[in-house]
């Protein structure tokens, strides 16, 4: 009786260790998954005079849960730009245009940024851990890249309702695959934002401020 239930034990054990360690891979792999199909939005022969720049303050290798920061981005020729985040939870939203800059219409040589000054909001890091993508799409001539019946309008940004892969298919649709698409017309960057859990951070921060002493 007694080898049973220590077998039973072990093997319950054993099965709670691959659950949990099943849900703590998932997302990791989720994460994964986002980069990679972002990554697959490539203009093949992009001009090289339409170039567009992304930047983020403050400037970080790695951001923690709940940081606050802002987007920057202007372009060399005036064209209308979508910047597109997708969360390491697999979320979206667009970022710009937004509710306090709702003309996505954009000037060669002028900076812009979000949220923009003034906003009644700022733009928080939120969890989980991972890595965020975030996207800026460009166009000469004005293309609807998310069309309205697949946003849910929020408080400050507009959430796209659907997965990453449907994302990558509206953006193929909208920009990549129309009849006789022209490559010079359109442009894009991203960068990727490192996350860490902010207990995470913090203690890296302790041990650095011990090795200094």
């Amino acid at each position: 009786m007694r080898k049973i239930s220590i077998a039973f034990i072990i093997l319950f054990l054993c099965s709670t260790f691959i659950i949990v360690n099943l849900f703590a891979q998932e997302p990791v792999a989720r994460q994964i998954d986002v980069v990679k199909v972002m990554n697959e939005i490539k203009n093949p022969a992009p001009d090289p005079e339409f170039i567009i720049k992304l930047w983020i303050k403050p400037e970080k290798t790695t951001y923690k849960v709940d940081d606050e920061i802002v987007f920057y981005f202007n372009s060399t020729k005036d064209c209308y730009l979508t910047l597109i985040d997708v969360a390491s939870s697999g979320k979206v939203h667009i970022l710009f245009p937004n509710e306090h800059q709702k003309d996505n219409k954009v000037k060669a040589g002028q900076e812009y940024c979000v949220p923009v000054e003034g906003a009644k909001f700022v733009y928080k890091v939120a969890p989980p851990a991972g890595v965020d993508v975030v996207k800026a799409i460009a166009t000469i001539n004005y293309v609807a890249i998310v069309t309205p019946d697949k946003i849910t309008p929020t408080t400050s940004f507009d959430q796209y309702n659907g997965d990453v892969e449907a994302l990558k298919k509206d953006i193929e649709l909208s920009v990549i695959i129309p009849p006789q698409p022209d490559p010079k017309k359109w442009t894009e960057i991203q960068k990727e934002i490192k996350i860490e859990e902010k207990e995470e951070v913090e203690k890296k921060e302790e041990k650095s401020e011990t090795k200094e002493k």
